[in-house]
């Protein structure tokens, strides 16, 4: 029983081995030696190009113009590229990359990573991490699931109790660029969240929109259009909205301004196209309403029958 587990063992080694680890085919290099799973040697007599394959791929070693290749499967994977490209991996132990403007190092549970010109500090890889400022203004600091903080000049973002992006205690943004075609002095500056439960529930939650602000309380699906309370408004008052579902709505546009007190009453106001001033006035869900414009009034019933008087209006 022992004997056939370990030959089973061994004959998944040489099959992990062999998928995707056959020596690569190089123009000019020509293959010299070949014992099916044993051993393959391939060389060019024009350039310093040459590989070799043991036990079916589980040693491999790969030199080309471009560059070097050697893994010793499944321990040891080490690539050399063109300038400053490398990678070395030696599992479970040591870690190396670099690559233009980016470089990263780590030793089991302890690492560092330096990208464009800033240092990342991982003494505990991956639960706790920090970036001291550098002189562009950006700094960092990470612990698992306490504090997640990154400051990039006048930009950031903090996360407090983050556990994993499911479930957020709390969360703030600020210094957002302004979105792509907004209106001037508008885009996203900033945000704020408040338990937020699989993005399916948040507490509360708020955006600074640059010309608009809002504010929304019990968001359903991420959406505050689904808010218990929701708050929408332009910073000088000309328009927006407020929402307390279902028993309030208050809302302001362009020449008109709506209250709505569920089910019993409601109220708006505006200025019609014609010029003339209008206000509205309905009970019991808009169920009868009043509606005067300029001189004239109409008066619905049960939200279909109108009777007009007094010069005539249109409701």
């Amino acid at each position: 029983m022992a004997l056939r587990c370990t030959v089973r063992l061994g004959l998944m080694i040489v099959g992990l081995g062999l998928w995707g680890c056959m020596l690569p085919e190089r123009e000019e290099r020509e293959t010299l030696f070949d014992v099916p799973i044993l051993a393959t040697y391939a060389s060019s007599e024009e350039s310093d190009a040459w590989g070799l394959n043991l036990l079916g791929g589980l040693f491999q070693r790969d030199v080309h113009a471009a560059g070097s290749h050697t893994h010793f499967f499944p321990l040891l994977f080490n690539t050399e590229g063109p300038e400053e490209d490398s990678f070395f991996l030696l599992l479970p132990f040591y870690y190396h990359r670099r690559e233009p403007f980016r470089e990263e190092t780590f030793y089991f549970l302890s690492g560092k990573q330096e990208i464009d010109g800033r240092t990342i500090y991982r003494p505990l890889y991956p639960l706790f991490s920090f970036s001291p400022s550098d002189g562009a203004g950006r700094k960092s600091f990470f612990l698992f699931p306490l504090v997640d903080l990154h400051v990039d000049g006048e930009r950031g973002r903090l996360d407090i109790v983050n556990v994993l992006g499911l479930v957020k205690l709390f969360g703030r943004q600020w210094g957002l660029p302004p979105e792509p075609g907004s209106e001037p002095g508008g885009g996203g500056r900033g945000s704020f969240a408040f338990l937020n439960v699989l993005n399916l529930f948040q507490l509360a939650g708020g955006r600074d929109l640059g010309a608009y602000e809002d504010f929304y309380f019990a968001t359903l699906l991420g959406s505050e259009r689904l808010s218990l309370f929701q708050r929408h408004w332009r910073r000088d008052g000309t328009d927006g909205r407020t929402v307390l579902f279902p028993l309030y709505w208050h809302f302001r546009d362009e020449g008109a301004e709506y209250y709505h007190f569920w089910p019993l009453f409601s109220t708006s106001s505006g200025t019609a196209e014609s010029g003339a001033a209008w206000t509205r006035t309905g009970i019991l869900s808009d169920m009868f309403s009043l509606r005067k414009e300029g001189g004239g009034k109409t008066l619905k019933l049960l939200w279909f029958i109108p009777i007009s008087w007094g010069g005539g209006g249109d409701s």
